[in-house]
């Protein structure tokens, strides 16, 4: 997760005496890095799935290749989906107390600290769903490729 575990894990953040305003700062930091690549990485894999699924001749069986590949081509288009649905108001939020934070003439309140931290959990839950999605999905059409070696 590079460095936005520093952001999401307080007992890391207690190692380093990092307060929550400087965790939400590198959490906006590491989700720009990682913002472009995590649409993107799930359309490709969905469209290459696909792609692969098409170029694979039918073999009349219900458990054919290209019928899993069809298959998984939506679960790697649901890691786009699940980050837009479910992950983007978050990152949004976490994004708008950021720049409450980093204002000179303003700074965090107590609930402000608090919402930081609920949303940080909800984000890690959330990360940890798409990255099984990922997984999920790469494992399964790597095994499909190995099947018809």
């Amino acid at each position: 997760m590079g460095s936005i575990a520093l952001a999401i894990y307080p007992e890391e953040r207690k190692k380093v005496a990092l307060d929550t305003s400087k965790a939400v700062e590198i959490f906006a930091w590491g989700y720009k890095k990682g913002a472009i690549h995590m649409g993107i990485s799930a359309a490709v894999a969905g469209f290459a799935a696909l792609a692969a699924a098409f170029q694979t001749p039918p073999t009349g069986l219900p458990f054919s290749p290209r019928n899993y590949l069809l298959l998984l081509a939506p679960l790697h288009l649901a890691n786009g989906v699940h980050t837009l649905l479910f992950m983007l108001p978050t990152n949004l939020r976490l994004l708008a107390l950021r720049e409450k934070a980093t204002k000179k003439d303003s700074s965090l309140t107590l609930s402000d600290e608090q919402e930081v931290e609920t949303l940080l959990r909800k984000w890690k839950r959330l990360h940890y769903v798409r990255l099984t999605l990922g997984a999920v999905g790469w494992v399964a059409t790597l095994a499909v490729y190995m099947a018809t070696l």
